[in-house]
């Protein structure tokens, strides 16, 4: 198990306190809705948790049951298969040294556009997405462009404004916001 999956299998599938307005804001009203955008760019200030949040909802995309307000269940086949980082229908492309280039991009699209394995959403989250060369940017454009029925492209970024305009456009913004001093106190103490 490489160190990425390590870190993801440990990483509870639950969103910071100061994630779940967003999440309720943003996120449920759509899943509920069966209109979630096709892609989503997570942004926010670096330490906020805008991976596990991209986490929780590739988890959701995927879980079997689900809870009231879309947040996974964290029982099901799907949620397990997540967790530990083997879930067919979810791929995962992270920087290499310190970019993310064409052929990983090439991957992700690769499997986006199969069959799901369990009849379900198909998932990939680019992580961070603002590292990503200026070739995987515009082959990752071609799949947000032109998304495959299902399929559901979920970007992380601390600085949007390096990705092209092109790809961000393309996007729907999920933007997290700092949390208040007494939030986080709170959840520190906790």
């Amino acid at each position: 198990m490489s160190e990425a999956e390590a870190t993801t299998a440990a990483r509870p599938l639950t969103l910071y306190p100061w994630q779940l307005r967003t999440w309720q804001r943003v996120v449920y009203p759509a899943l509920a809705r069966r209109e979630l955008h096709h892609g989503l760019l997570v942004t926010g200030s670096a330490g906020l948790g805008k991976s596990r949040f991209a986490d929780v909802l590739a988890a959701a995309l995927l879980c079997e049951h689900g809870d009231d307000h879309g947040l996974p269940c964290g029982h099901c086949r799907g949620c397990h298969l997540f967790a530990t980082a083997a879930h067919p229908d979810a791929t995962r492309v992270e920087a290499e040294k310190s970019t993310i280039g064409i052929d990983a991009v090439r991957g992700l699209s690769r499997g986006l556009n199969l069959s799901s394995q369990y009849g379900g959403a198909r998932v990939g989250i680019v992580d961070p997405a603002d590292r990503l060369t200026i070739n995987a940017a515009n082959s990752l454009l071609k799949t947000l462009e032109e998304p495959p029925a299902g399929a559901y492209l979920i970007l992380v970024a601390s600085q949007p404004s390096r990705l092209p305009a092109t790809v961000r456009s393309r996007c729907q913004p999920v933007s997290l916001p700092v949390p208040g001093e007494a939030e986080a106190q709170q959840w520190l103490a906790a």
